[in-house]
């Protein structure tokens, strides 16, 4: 019966007998370890972006085997509502990284009943950590002044080697106005480039989303692709790991706003920023939140959720209905003298 003890063989005979079949409530009988290389597979062939596979492996691959084979747990059907209770417990971390990884984890165990390897998604049940961390800003104007100030004065050494100001001026400009995660405009490729219109993706329809950058940027661009070493990439070699390129810029760009005496704010949010920057100053010129998804690559819910406070024609609804009422009747206000 494959049981750890004769109370729990006990227990499965009575759910037999009271269902009248034996074997009833039965499953496939599977391996963490088989159910963590076919969910990673899986994971794998939805083509999802690179950040979000290495999460994955991260933390269903390495960080929940770890902690089954700590406690002894072989099969999947061992994890159970209160097991891993005890190990959500064990976390260590911010509520917004302990929320994406309960996400995770609900995935999972999704995936394992779908699989018919338990009966039920025993993590489906548990609630997320409540939230309470200030959003990110955009820069202001005067910020992003003081920020391409201190690129072009930029003197550290031992990054980004010959013509440092202005690559590392390029780098923010893109950031700033094209809305690419620091990875992708790190590791982005020329071709992407079409006259002054930036492709920053193919859409699941097969449409490609474009950009238009300022003139000047594209020419930056264009510069910046005639200076580095790789002709396929504007900003990367090529040469080892995408992520140690990813490194190197974010520590530059912490050092620019120190320059800068700009306040970093959340410290791995400083190029994300950049990203905020654009998208309000979209929804704040009027375009359709939609739109602002499409260029962001992200859902008009993840959208409104961060950037609803600056959608224009809210803004502008709200303030005309403040004003109708200043029209309405209302006591005149008397000014009192004297006294406390």
């Amino acid at each position: 019966m494959d049981q750890t003890s004769w109370e729990a063989a006990e227990n499965e005979i009575r759910e037999w007998t009271k269902a009248g079949k034996i074997g009833a409530g039965m499953v496939k009988l599977a391996t963490i370890e088989e159910a963590v290389k076919l969910f990673l597979a899986e994971a794998e062939s939805r083509n999802l972006a690179e950040a979000s596979l290495r999460l994955y492996r991260r933390f269903i691959g390495r960080q929940l085997p770890a902690w089954c084979e700590d406690k002894g747990f072989r099969y999947v059907k061992q994890l159970t509502f209160s097991e891993l209770a005890g190990f959500k417990a064990s976390w260590k971390m911010k509520p917004a990284t302990a929320a994406k990884r309960l996400e995770l984890l609900k995935q999972f165990m999704g995936f394992c009943t779908a699989a018919d390897w338990i009966a039920k998604n025993t993590a489906a049940d548990f609630k997320a950590p409540e939230i309470d961390e200030p959003p990110t800003l955009p820069y202001t104007r005067e910020e992003m002044e003081r920020i391409l100030s201190a690129c072009e004065t930029y003197s550290h050494h031992g990054d980004h080697g010959h013509n440092r100001p202005a690559r590392i001026k390029t780098f923010v400009l893109l950031l700033r106005h094209s809305g690419l995660r620091i990875q992708d405009a790190t590791c982005l490729e020329t071709e992407r480039l079409h006259g002054d219109d930036l492709m920053l993706r193919t859409q699941k329809t097969g449409q490609d989303v474009f950009v238009p950058l300022p003139p000047d940027v594209a020419d930056a661009l264009r510069y910046q692709a005639t200076k580095n070493s790789n002709s396929r990439y504007f900003f990367w070699s090529g040469n080892g790991k995408a992520l140690s390129a990813v490194s190197s810029w974010q520590r530059t760009l912490r050092k620019v706003l120190k320059d800068a005496k700009v306040s970093k704010g959340q410290n791995m949010m400083v190029a994300h920023r950049f990203r905020d920057s654009l998208a309000c100053d979209l929804l704040s010129n009027g375009v359709p939140m939609e739109d602002v998804a499409a260029i962001l690559g992200n859902s008009v819910k993840v959208c409104e959720k961060h950037y609803s406070a600056w959608v224009k024609s809210r803004q502008d609804r709200l303030t005309e209905r403040v004003r109708a009422t200043w029209k309405q009747e209302r006591p005149r206000l008397k000014v009192i003298q004297g006294g406390a």
